[in-house]
């Protein structure tokens, strides 16, 4: 399972805003704490808040389902305070070598997100955070929107799949490649080394040659240049 949906090397982005960074944060960091250890991913909220009064809070983790379990926890934690089946706003920042993936074409990833989730998820094609990535609005009651992520970071897994498949494609095709150079130089040197075999035994059979017509076992002298 966790092979399957391995998203290690992508990060999400939730701004938080200012003024609610310590719902999350919790006593003496007991929130963060808590959502580290249940999601079992590296979450890191950033000290400084941005030119939108957010502080940007990373996540980042092995599987799809750890850095969805994250957002459900991130999400239980700002919006704990939400009246039941009350529509809660989370904004999240995506990067952008990403966004047609969670986008979908003609916008199929976010109306599956709609349809299976209740969650409206909007990315806003003029808006970024300070660090340059896109930002997108999840809306829908806070217990849905782990889930709403999930969908999100599944389209975005297949498609850095299918990258690491098309590399490792590549890397066979060169070592395919350097395989077949190395037997042609390996056969031209067995090829050189069968003519100059040759070219000594003919020029030694031709000196010793005169020895043996005289009926005499000796060794003749091959000077070199003779």
């Amino acid at each position: 399972m966790a092979g399957a949906a391995e998203v290690s090397s992508f990060t999400l982005g939730v701004l938080v805003p200012g003024a609610e960074a310590g719902r999350l944060i919790g006593k003496q960091g007991s929130g963060l704490k808590q959502i580290r250890d249940m999601s079992q991913c590296k979450v890191q909220l950033g000290q400084t808040p941005d030119s939108q009064g957010n502080r940007r809070c990373d996540i980042s983790g092995p599987t799809v389902e750890h850095m969805a379990s994250a957002i459900h926890a991130i999400g239980t934690r700002l919006f704990d305070k939400a009246a039941q089946q009350e529509r809660v706003q989370l904004s999240v920042a995506f990067p952008n070598g990403y966004v047609g993936r969670v986008i979908g074409k003609g916008g199929s990833t976010l109306k599956i997100i709609s349809d299976q989730t209740g969650v409206e998820m909007k990315v806003l094609k003029d808006t970024v955070s300070d660090q340059g990535d896109r930002v997108g609005h999840l809306t829908g009651i806070p217990n849905q929107l782990g889930a709403a992520i999930r969908i999100a970071l599944n389209a975005v897994r297949l498609h850095i799949g299918r990258s690491r498949l098309g590399q490792g494609d590549r890397v066979k095709r060169f070592r395919d490649q350097m395989m077949v150079v190395e037997f042609l130089v390996s056969s031209c040197r067995l090829q050189f080394s069968g003519l100059l075999f040759a070219e000594s035994f003919f020029f030694v059979s031709r000196r010793m040659l005169p020895c043996m017509n005289s009926g005499r076992v000796e060794l003749c002298p091959v000077l070199v240049g003779d």
